[in-house]
């Protein structure tokens, strides 16, 4: 009789580990697919989560100075858990360069280029509806402001962009960037970031007129919507605080969401 307790316990628990297994890889996220250079514009390495819809609204992930890494994915899979097909556009490996931190390999204004061809790719691509959006980070998000005044980038070049979404960027002046926003345009920053200060951003979002979609985060850091992070990063002008804070990031989810929302449906 002991034995056979035994058995029937150790079936039970062979089963109740299969049935985790299983479950645990039914929901594990999908692979994301590697885009050969050879088809995404200008030579540049895309990563494509896609939307469980057969078509849907896109948005494009554009990574900071130090390449394209965990928070870049995490955004992805975040951007696809809220219905959208989320693009991560590798602006550095095409050009032999991983990381702009301290030298400008690659320019804010190449990337921003990137940004405008991709988003008219992906346009034309299958599982796309049409709609193209971007998310930007730090180096990536200051390309996204100058993607946001198309002009700028090339004075005949058409806005592919429906929406952007800048985190820390540093804040165009008008003497740097005189040129007008043609798309809708959402900016959060961290009150107390050093790398890309807040105090930058006022006159652009008084030219720009969006007061109603600028967000600065009380006692946030640079990187705050990273996930348990908190140490000193080298930069040009030296070493910046790199910090996670939880609740600044889920109001920004929260903003980031609704703002897509609204110009992607």
């Amino acid at each position: 009789m002991l034995w056979g307790l035994i058995m029937r316990l150790s079936g039970l628990l062979l089963g109740w580990m299969l049935g985790v297994g299983s479950a645990m890889a039914f929901a594990a996220p999908a692979v994301p697919a590697q885009v050969a250079s050879d088809v995404a514009p200008l030579g540049l390495t895309l990563q494509i989560w896609r939307s469980a819809e057969a078509r849907a609204p896109a948005v494009l992930v554009l990574h900071g100075c130090g390449g394209v890494g965990a928070h870049d994915r995490e955004w992805a899979q975040r951007l696809q858990a809220w219905g959208y097909t989320a693009v991560v556009v590798d602006s550095f490996s095409g050009r032999t360069s991983d990381n702009v931190c301290l030298r400008r390999s690659v320019s804010p204004r190449q990337r921003a280029q990137d940004a405008q061809e991709v988003a008219a790719w992906v346009k034309q691509q299958p599982w796309s509806d049409g709609r193209v959006a971007a998310v930007g980070f730090s180096h990536g998000g200051l390309s996204l402001l100058m993607a946001a005044a198309s002009k700028g980038v090339a004075p005949d070049s058409r806005q592919a962009l429906d929406a952007v979404v800048a985190y820390y960027p540093l804040c165009l002046s008008a003497q740097a960037y005189p040129f007008e926003r043609d798309v809708p345009l959402q900016i959060h920053i961290g009150q107390i970031d050093d790398w890309t200060p807040a105090q930058r951003c006022p006159d652009l979002v008084q030219r720009w007129h969006m007061s109603d979609q600028y967000f600065e985060y009380e006692a946030a850091h640079h990187g705050f919507d990273r996930k348990a992070v908190d140490r000193l990063v080298r930069g040009r002008g030296g070493l910046h605080v790199l910090r996670s804070k939880p609740d600044a990031a889920a109001l920004s989810f929260e903003r980031a969401q609704a703002f897509l929302d609204e110009h992607l449906h």
